[in-house]
């Protein structure tokens, strides 16, 4: 229990203290940095008139996110900037968007609640090609500002007899009056309950024949989890589908959405990914598989045993038990230990891997312990290396730096490949004899 108390005393040490040790190495880590506001984004392509395409971005803004305060008419409001800034391949901006939204809620309880949302929708008429799309959020109370940056390419439906829209992933599809579909999109945000998960799309056609469709879901292993096939009537130059996943009970993880559609002669396909998230669950993690093996550098071997060998049925259950004993803010939706654990696997995936993952080196494996360090000394000259290190030949070196701890690591690469190994890697034990129990 003493090593239990260790770990967590130390890795919050890192998390609350480490916004400074972050800030201070903007180079280092300045993608990173988890003390702005969060929000998710699905970006859409369908057709416009004129042989033009229809973006259309769709937006969720966690309650918990921004910042409330008490109105002067009852109840609690926050108010934020959300700016879309759309670039072509030139970096030359095309279109783009500035509006400012307030919230008010009745409750106080509402202020801090990850499952409400602000949402937002907002389209735009550009041209078939290649763009990027940047959105910023500035919460004006606290000022702290999220950013989202993503390419995309929009496709030119006009040059084929027979196409297909993006897929919005929604969590339900209810009809209006006149018999249309609409969608309530689901925008990447985690899951609570399980329950039908549609894949909404447009077939585009002028060819006033039926259509047969089929629809496979795939995961990451490229396993099949669920297969439909049907026939559709034609509706018109756009008929609007909505598939269903049947008690969709998608684990965390990433999955293939792949349509196939045939009419007379012609064909078309197209094949998306999608994310399932679930309240309680790390966010960027790849799936739950994935994330329990991860913990090997926190969790002793009993726990995860326990966790990998559960039956399927059981590990997010499991998963979330031993997550819970380490947050610390008990009683609330969010695990900020827990997030911060998996920013920093995501991070070290992104920014250390050689030939293996980035969470397993060894510059991966000091990050996710100790944080970003407080300084970074970098030496490329082999004179220096080679009378530091006596007659070792080294290629290139790097000092991280821990003032706060009175540590510092060592990575050397002797080959000149970017593989960085510490040097002195009894530093590391300790801190390993700490947070492995």
């Amino acid at each position: 229990m003493l090593k239990k108390t260790k770990f967590v005393v130390l890795l919050l040490l890192v998390y609350f203290v480490g916004g400074k040790l972050l800030y201070a190495q903007v180079e280092f880590d300045q993608k990173s940095i988890t003390y702005l506001p969060s929000f998710y984004i699905d970006i859409i392509s369908s057709r416009a008139e004129n042989g033009n395409n229809k973006f259309t971005l769709y937006s969720k803004i966690p309650f918990d996110e921004i910042q409330f305060l008490k109105s002067q008419h009852g109840g609690f409001k926050a108010t934020y900037e959300m700016s879309i800034t759309i670039f072509d391949d030139h970096d030359y901006q095309v279109d783009g968007k500035i509006f400012e939204r307030t919230v008010t809620v009745s409750e106080y309880e509402q202020t801090n609640a990850t499952d409400l949302y602000d949402v937002v929708q907002r389209s735009f008429i550009i041209k078939p090609g290649k763009y990027k799309v940047f959105v910023q959020l500035e919460d004006l109370d606290s000022h702290k500002i999220g950013v989202f940056e993503e390419k995309i390419e929009l496709p030119d439906y006009s040059k084929k007899p027979l196409s297909i829209s993006s897929i919005l992933f929604s969590e339900k599809v209810r009809v209006d009056s006149s018999g249309n579909l609409i969608p309530l999109p689901l925008v990447g945000v985690p899951r609570i309950e399980t329950g039908n998960l549609y894949g909404f799309f447009t077939i585009y056609s002028k060819n006033n024949k039926d259509f047969e469709v089929e629809v496979v879901v795939r995961n990451m292993r490229n396993k099949k989890l669920y297969k439909d096939k049907r026939k559709l009537a034609y509706l018109g130059e756009e008929t609007a589908v909505a598939i269903a996943i049947p008690d969709a009970k998608l684990s965390l993880g990433t999955y293939n959405f792949q349509i196939k559609v045939k009419q007379g002669r012609e064909h078309a396909s197209l094949h998306e990914q999608f994310k399932i998230y679930w309240q309680g669950l790390p966010l960027t993690g790849i799936d739950l598989k994935s994330a329990i093996e991860q913990m090997d550098l926190i969790a002793s071997h009993k726990d995860l045993k326990k966790i990998s060998k559960a039956p399927p049925a059981y590990q997010r259950e499991f998963f979330k038990q031993f997550w819970k004993q380490y947050d610390p803010t008990a009683g609330t939706d969010k695990n900020e230990l827990m997030d911060e654990y998996y920013r920093r696997i995501q991070y070290a995936n992104d920014n250390f891997r050689g030939l293996r993952e980035g969470w397993k080196t060894d510059m991966g494996t000091v990050y996710i312990l100790l944080g970003a360090p407080e300084e970074v000394l970098r030496e490329m000259s082999p004179q220096y290396m080679t009378s530091f290190f006596s007659t070792r030949p080294v290629k290139a070196l790097q000092i991280w730096k821990y003032h706060s701890l009175n540590r510092y690591f060592i990575f050397v690469d002797e080959n000149g490949f970017g593989d960085y190994r510490l040097d002195n890697p009894a530093v590391l034990s300790e801190f390993r004899n700490t947070f492995r129990y």
